[in-house]
């Protein structure tokens, strides 16, 4: 498959859709992202970052969380960035809030 592009997704059984929203990919690079790396959840409290037991963690604005399969969770509010997978990640995000 030269030159094309294709999306894998490995389900947890026969007949299971896929449980993520959004896919990211890593082009050429090391890995950055796990498969259900986090959540983004609405809580009573406002909104929050919940780390899916990622090997990279994430980070909200110089907060870490997750990594080395660890998982927790952070409070978001509007303007936070969010820097998923390690601290050289090109996938970088403003959380905006409605």
């Amino acid at each position: 498959m030269q030159g094309k592009q294709a999306r894998v997704e490995r389900v947890k059984g026969s007949g299971d859709r896929p449980n993520n929203d959004l896919y990211l990919t890593n082009r050429n690079m090391p890995l950055q992202i796990s498969r259900e790396h986090l959540a983004i959840q609405k809580s009573a409290n406002g909104y929050q970052l919940l780390d899916r037991r990622s090997a990279c963690g994430s980070a909200v604005g110089d907060i870490r969380i997750g990594g080395r399969d660890s998982g927790g969770a952070v409070a978001l509010k509007d303007g936070d960035i969010i820097s998923i997978g390690t601290s050289d990640t090109p996938y970088i995000f403003k959380f905006i809030a409605f």
